[in-house]
């Protein structure tokens, strides 16, 4: 089981389904190159290198499919790539808000466009002072909650989440362009709000995600 992270998140934003699904399966989340604890590397940001490098980071860390891929709001295109590109590797997908074009999606607000000028602000210690983003991963529980409000606050975590905002249509065309296997279960879960940030931090939703994350693997067992 392997977990895609919301845009601007982490891995930590994943503690309360994390916890959930490892009851019934071994489940691995990560941070995408350059968020969080995983280092940026000297190449660009592009959406195509996402399903290669969790590829190669699930082989170096010796992980063995097939997989059942989740994935949260720009992380569920992300999911939608790597089951395109490596479909004997995935044998089920869950869908958590799947992400619109950038100007229809219900988080493209004035306060989606502030997180482009997000590292700026870190350098000047306002997110700090104020707040302004870590507020949205109180909902998490300890120790994730406080990870994720630490990497929401440096300059490095929030350029690389801009490079990924910068290239979100991008990235949503090519994950509707992508052609999965007409036989691969893709489940797919709606939540409320409209905090990016904070999508999974809310425990029942969490719950609901957790749950279908279940069924699909549960699912993905039954003799075929």
């Amino acid at each position: 089981m392997v977990l895609e992270a919301p845009a601007t998140a982490m891995s930590s934003a994943w503690a309360w389904v994390q916890a959930d699904v490892a009851k019934v399966t071994r489940v691995c989340s990560y941070d995408r190159a350059g968020l969080g604890w995983s280092e940026a590397g000297d190449a660009p940001f592009t959406p195509e290198a996402v399903p290669t490098e969790l590829n190669t980071l699930l082989q170096r860390a010796d992980e063995r499919g097939p997989w059942v891929l989740a994935g949260a709001e720009l992380g569920a295109a992300y999911a939608s790539l790597y089951a395109s590109r490596y479909p004997a590797d995935t044998v089920a997908l869950v869908i958590v808000d799947p992400p619109g074009p950038f100007s229809n999606n219900r988080r493209s607000t004035a306060a989606t466009r502030f997180l482009t000028m997000s590292p700026w602000l870190a350098r000047t210690g306002v997110l700090r002072a104020t707040r302004t983003l870590t507020n949205s991963a109180t909902g998490l529980p300890q120790p994730a909650a406080g990870a994720l409000k630490a990497f929401l606050n440096r300059p490095d975590h929030l350029t690389r989440a801009a490079g990924e905002l910068s290239r979100w249509d991008d990235t949503v065309a090519m994950a509707d362009a992508a052609a999965l296997r007409q036989t691969l279960p893709v489940t797919q879960v709606a939540l409320e709000g409209s905090d990016r940030v904070a999508l999974l931090a809310d425990r029942k939703d969490a719950q609901d995600v957790a749950n279908a994350i279940v069924r699909a693997v549960t699912r993905a067992r039954q003799p075929r």
